[in-house]
């Protein structure tokens, strides 16, 4: 039996975090990805004004030539050049300290667990983007060292409709860098899961619609290929506050599945801030009776000083509603810190509770060092 757990339990021991959208940043006002990324999705490549907000709203400590929205990629390199208004760079570098605490073993491990670049060449209405990847993944013989994770080809058709055609991630829940949270490894969507397919998405400030045909997910984890279609609305009702329904249908050889789900987006004040994620996913194997589980995550975030985030996460998940064994529930704090422009540290510490793995809670932490452009 495939579940979510085993899975989850993989990926929590040997994949690092991916460079996603930053949702908290919609308790200033900013409801839709595109603000700060090329993607309509989010994540990935940073456009002009991301980059200067992630300095201006990130940072801790700032210096004046990291002000300028036309100070990209490679600390200027390109700066007041030609190239500079076609050409985004960005890219990621993380190295990681995993500790791991359980009745089984105990350890503690660090790694250089990912780099990456990623370029955009955007001339207007057409942008071209993509990843050249390096994961650490040793353990996961199945996935090669080098990658593209992400390349896509999109068409701006006017300021807030446009399509899109290549390998990425479906929009489905909230976009998030928790990649490791029930909510993503559960339902098989975000990094590791990117597909083949064609999206339109229509964004304004109130109301966002994306409709994806999933043409092809290779096969990865044990997992199928999977094929299939995902819709996904979401509606502002305030400059700091987004809710939304998604809906994602999949097919491969041996099962088909229907997930359906929520997410909420709350900016409380400029400095408190909460979201919350839930799917319900009905999975109709070939050969075995169909099954049906609930996933769901809550975290909440308090910026204590510029560029310093505590935070609370709570997770619980049960893949069969018969199987007891089958449910998993988290408990976790952390913080952020984002000392200088391009640099994170983010350490956390959680208590984890498996019946299928372990009978009792266990201890997982882990501090990440990033650097990105």
């Amino acid at each position: 039996m495939r579940t979510f757990i085993a899975l989850g339990i993989a990926i929590y021991s040997f994949i690092p975090h991916a460079a996603h959208a930053f949702p908290e940043m919609i308790r200033h006002g900013y409801v839709n990805c595109t603000t700060c990324h090329i993607s309509p999705n989010g994540g990935g490549v940073l456009n002009d004004y991301g980059r200067g907000l992630s300095k201006e709203l990130l940072a801790t400590w700032k210096s004046e030539d990291e002000s300028s929205t036309e100070h990209l990629a490679a600390y200027g390199a390109l700066e007041h050049t030609s190239v500079q208004k076609w050409l985004k760079l960005g890219g990621d570098v993380r190295s990681l300290y995993l500790y791991q605490n359980n009745p089984y073993f105990t350890e503690g491990q660090t790694m250089v667990m990912q780099g990456n670049v990623e370029a955009a060449v955007v001339l207007s209405p057409v942008t071209v983007a993509g990843t050249l990847d390096y994961q650490n993944n040793s353990n996961l013989t199945s996935l090669s060292k080098f990658s593209s994770s992400s390349h896509y080809a999109l068409y701006n058709v006017t300021d807030e409709f446009s399509v899109r055609v290549g390998k990425f991630i479906p929009a489905y829940g909230i976009n998030t860098a928790d990649h490791v949270s029930l909510t993503r490894t559960g339902i098989h969507e975000g990094q590791f899961f990117e597909s083949y397919n064609a999206e339109l998405s229509y964004l304004t400030d109130r109301y966002s619609v994306f409709v994806t045909g999933i043409v092809d997910r290779p096969a990865t984890f044990g997992l199928e290929s999977e094929s299939g279609a995902a819709v996904q609305g979401s509606y502002s009702f305030s400059e700091t506050n987004k809710i939304g329904l998604n809906v994602l249908l999949g097919n491969s050889d041996h099962q088909s599945r229907v997930l359906a789900g929520g997410f909420g987006l709350i900016g409380i004040t400029q400095r408190l801030m909460f979201m919350t994620e839930f799917d319900v996913q009905q999975v109709s194997p070939s050969a075995m009776p169909r099954y049906s589980g609930f996933l769901s995550t809550q975290k909440a975030s308090y910026e204590l000083w510029d560029g310093i985030w505590g935070f609370a996460v709570q997770e619980y998940g049960i893949t069969q509603f018969a199987v007891p064994l089958t449910q998993s529930q988290v408990y976790g704090i952390g913080f952020q810190f984002f000392p200088r422009t391009h640099f994170e540290l983010n350490v956390s510490w959680e208590k984890i509770l498996s019946p299928v793995f372990a009978s009792q809670y266990y201890d997982y932490a882990w501090l990440v060092g990033h650097f990105y452009l």
